[in-house]
């Protein structure tokens, strides 16, 4: 591989800065560009970065000719309209979660798609996770048989967050589920067909339209169940995320941390294999073995699905997480957040391929 991606990033707020750094490290990448509009924020960019072009327009940025590819790293809840215009000006994208807000966000980022020459990845990192790797390949090895319930937990305490990003604040957490969902498609085939959920209300803070937890039950057309449960405002101390899939021939788990009283573990039993007859500890734990490096973000997801974008744009292969992929794990928690709104109504998912 030769080529260079010239790289803009959209959205310098923490995030953006680190993805920034990490994509900067890689190699195949010239960081070119940084779009932001807040002030502060792109004199940081200009503190942080050198040789590197600055815009307060992101339809500057993209009609300059400086980037082959953008980082979308802008509030999450306009995702959607900052990649259509990408796609739209031949800009690949790789777009951070969520990919989109609503159903008419999935449509207008589709259509973009598929008018558009250029790459569209989405930046889901928990599916580059090491035992996310790990469980697939005993579901291939027929450790699992055939997965029919399929849980996830996102517990994650983001209120200091609250002032610095404030559309989380009261961003249904259902509707990010994609940390949760994503790993646990890649266990199935089938896309989620319909979603029951139910929604805490303000219990902790008491403050209108914020949301302690919501918890989601979903499933697909042969009766495969998944519950996944997120919130953002509580007290738990311990890891965020929780997995578990049970299949016909055995269970896959990945416990979330307690703090300094017990690590997440990645655990495997199975009816196929002598050695897996009672529970047993997997060595693998969030690092890929090629991205194991200090400054790798969650556990060197970050750096294993920048390093897949660049890659694919180098040499022209198909997107590693498609469009197709992340509203497969995007729109389910879309239309979770409407039944709640309806009081657990049993919802229909919809999707732009089926519609």
């Amino acid at each position: 591989m030769s080529k260079l991606i010239r790289l803009g990033v959209v959205g310098y707020g923490s995030r953006g800065a680190s993805m920034s750094a990490t994509a900067a490290a890689l190699d195949h990448v010239q960081l070119a560009a940084v779009c932001e509009v807040k002030p502060d924020r792109l004199d940081r960019a200009k503190q942080d970065l050198a040789n590197v072009a600055l815009f307060d327009d992101y339809d500057a940025m993209l009609a300059s000719d400086k980037i082959d590819a953008v980082l979308v790293e802008t509030p999450g809840d306009n995702h959607a309209a900052f990649c259509a215009k990408a796609l739209a000006a031949q800009v690949s994208v790789l777009s951070d979660v969520p990919c989109v807000y609503s159903y008419d966000d999935a449509t207008l980022l589709w259509d973009a798609h598929f008018k558009s020459s250029a790459t569209f990845m989405f930046g889901a990192n928990p599916n580059f996770w090491g035992f996310v790797d790990a469980g697939v390949d005993a579901r291939n090895k027929g450790l699992l048989g055939e997965p029919y319930l399929l849980e996830a937990e996102y517990i994650h305490d983001v209120r200091h967050l609250f002032a610095s990003s404030p559309w989380r604040s009261t961003f249904p957490p259902i509707m990010y589920c994609t940390h949760s969902l994503g790993p646990l498609l890649r266990f199935i085939e089938e896309d989620i067909e319909s979603a029951v959920c139910f929604d805490s209300g303000s219990h902790i803070s008491r403050q209108q339209g914020q949301h302690d937890v919501m918890t989601a039950l979903f499933r697909t057309p042969s009766n495969v169940l998944v519950r996944i449960t997120c919130s953002f405002c509580n007290h738990f101390k311990g890891g965020p995320h929780y997995y578990r899939v049970m299949g016909t021939n055995g269970v896959f788990e990945r416990t979330a941390s307690r703090g300094s009283l017990q690590p997440a573990r990645t655990l495997l039993n199975s009816t196929q294999a002598d050695e897996l007859k009672d529970i047993t500890e997997l060595p693998v734990g969030e690092a890929r073995p090629q991205c194991t490096g200090a400054s790798d973000g969650h556990g060197g997801a970050d750096s294993a699905m920048l390093k897949a974008f660049i890659t694919s744009l180098v040499n022209k292969t198909p997107s590693p997480l498609s469009l197709r992929e992340g509203l497969r794990m995007s729109l389910p928690g879309v239309f979770a957040a409407e039944s709640a709104l309806n009081g657990g109504r049993v919802t229909r998912v919809r999707y732009p391929w089926r519609e």
